[in-house]
């Protein structure tokens, strides 16, 4: 189950499959509300005079601008570096919150107690809500794209956005061009491939907190200053009584001190 859970999700990945679930939210639901009256609404909501206008439209506008602010805004201000399963389950579930919980101060009665008339508007809000809102986010899925993997279990061609410890992107590398960081001083060098070519990008963070940005990672640590893109290792040799790790392009091999020869030997074995 946290398998699952920790899976990436990409359908909301870009920004054209966000825009298209704001827009086919709106559109829906204005349908949903305007043409079809779900539960009779019109029987029992009370509209206020200041957006008396929109008439029961305005659900489907203020619904709206909920998910609007929380994918368009909020979202990109998170900056997840994989957008996952259980990120999505979460966010649908703030998002529907929210949008009772706004429905609520607009439309129900503040002069009645707070909470009941919440809950009483979130009901139906959230019934009225749910299906436009599930139609749209399957609309914007289908307009996501997953990237393209490399054949067989090797890194795929997603694009790694990498980051100083000011949290300022100083890189990006498609997963599968990784090969090794290495630790120097109060930074880390990024070593990775350009088509046939060697290139290396020195980022000033700690080796600890470039392993955790990139969490996940298939990811291995050989030494102290050393952790190794695992899909890009060639062989491990033994020489002279100290194990080497052969990096695909690399032009050296990476040194792997003692500490750390157990996770060699149970990557190898």
């Amino acid at each position: 189950m946290i398998t699952v859970l920790s899976k990436p999700y990409y359908g909301l990945d870009p920004l054209k499959s966000r825009l298209v679930f704001v827009g086919a939210l709106l559109v829906l639901g204005t349908f949903l509300m305007v043409v079809l009256n779900p539960f009779n609404i019109t029987e029992w909501l009370h509209i206020p005079k200041w957006i008396a206008v929109f008439k029961l439209s305005g659900l489907a506008i203020f619904s709206t601008m909920v998910v609007a602010v929380s994918q368009l805004i909020i979202r990109p201000l998170l900056n997840f570096s994989r957008f996952k399963i259980y990120h999505l389950i979460i966010t649908i579930v703030l998002e529907l919150l929210g949008i009772s919980l706004i429905l609520a101060l607009i439309y129900g009665d503040l002069l009645e107690d707070f909470w009941s008339e919440y809950l009483n508007t979130a009901q139906y809000a959230l019934t009225g809500t749910l299906l436009p809102y599930g139609m749209a986010l399957l609309i914007a899925h289908f307009v996501g794209h997953k990237p393209k993997e490399v054949s067989g279990t090797g890194p795929t061609n997603l694009l790694l956005k990498i980051k100083d410890d000011k949290n300022r992107l100083q890189l990006s590398v498609q997963e599968s061009n990784l090969l090794y960081l290495e630790a120097t001083g109060n930074y880390v060098v990024v070593h990775y491939s350009d088509a046939t070519l060697l290139r290396n990008k020195s980022i000033r963070i700690t080796l600890k907190k470039m392993e955790t940005q990139l969490a996940d990672l298939e990811l291995i640590r050989c030494h102290r200053s050393f952790i190794v893109h695992k899909p890009m290792i060639q062989s491990v040799k033994k020489e002279e009584g100290v194990y080497r790790v052969f990096v695909k392009n690399a032009s050296s091999p990476i040194p792997v001190s003692r500490s750390f020869e157990s996770s060699i030997k149970a990557f190898i074995d």
